[in-house]
This record gives structure tokens, sequence and C-alpha cells, in this order.
């Protein structure tokens, strides 16, 4: 039997057995980038949120300094804006839509960035737990499928029950 290329066996790697695997997906190496960059940034935001349940040595001035040190300059955050505005005409939906997405989240740090460079005393510690929360609701489920983290060990974690069940992650699974 003759394969051609719209064969779905001969778009198939062998596998150490020699038998075919999967057929492999085509991606462009923007979308390798993308998923690349959008599981740091689920990591970053899972880690930034049980960074925040840990109890800090001092006071809400060492959370807003702590806050400070993690953001980047307002103008490393203007050129990844840049830099994602400049993928966006060529960006194919999901991709397009992933990055609209990644410059709404870096124009709130660009706001918040820029009043820890002027030292404006305004970082709302609650606000800013807000936000670690809001990130973490949004990507902890798909961390948590990824990595077989169960609910009893983001309990252990000190992450409380109303913020698993808002990310969608249940004692069932």
């Amino acid at each position: 039997m003759e394969t051609t290329r719209d064969d779905p066996i001969s778009r198939q790697e062998p596998t150490a057995m020699g038998a075919p695997s999967a057929p492999m997906e085509s991606s462009s190496p923007m979308e390798a980038t993308s998923d690349r960059k959008g599981m740091l940034d689920e990591v970053r935001a899972v880690r930034n949120y049980l960074e925040s349940l840990t109890p800090s040595k001092s006071s809400v001035e060492e959370a807003e300094k702590s806050t400070q040190r993690k953001l980047p300059s307002p103008e490393t955050i203007e050129r990844r804006i840049a830099s994602v505005d400049a993928k966006i005409p060529g960006a194919n939906t999901i991709a397009k839509l992933d990055l609209i997405q990644k410059r709404k989240e870096l124009e709130s740090q660009l706001v918040l960035s820029n009043k820890a460079a002027k030292g404006v005393p305004g970082i709302d510690p609650a606000a800013a737990k807000a936000g670690l929360e809001r990130g973490f609701i949004n990507n902890a489920k798909s961390y948590s499928e990824r990595k077989g983290i169960s609910y009893a060990t983001w309990r252990e974690m000190k992450v409380p029950p109303r913020i698993l069940k808002a990310a969608g992650i249940t004692r069932a699974g």
C-alpha cells in the first residue's frame, strides 16, 4: 500500500518501536513561543499568588516594597507592549486573542509600575492581592491539570477553598 502526503499515517512519526505515533500537529514558531510564554505566565501567576500567602516578616510597607521589586520598569513594560502590538497584525485568530489579552495585562502592569517608579504611595496591598488572586484563578486549573496537583495539595499550601472553587478546582478533581 502506497501512502501519500495527505494520508494521516504518512504524517506520523515512528515511535521507538517503529509504530506510528499520533499525527504531528503543525504549528508555527510563533505559536510555540506563544504557548511557552503562556505557560510561563501561568507558572508566574501561580507562584506569585502562593508567595503572597506566605506570611511576611514585616508589615504593609514590606508588602509594598516586595510588589515594587517584582514589577519591571515602565520602560521595559512599554517595550513589551510595543513588541506585542507589532505581532498582532500578522497573528492568527487565536494568537491575536492571546496577544490582545497580554497587552491588556501589560497595560495594567504599566500603571502599577509607573506608580512605583514615581514613588506614589498608592499601591494598595488589597488591590495587589486581588490581582494576584485573579491571576491564580485564571491559571490554576490548567496548571493543576498539567502538573497533577490535587485539591488537597492546594489546601495544604493554604489556598482558601473559595479561591479554589473560583478556579474550578474541586475535591473530585
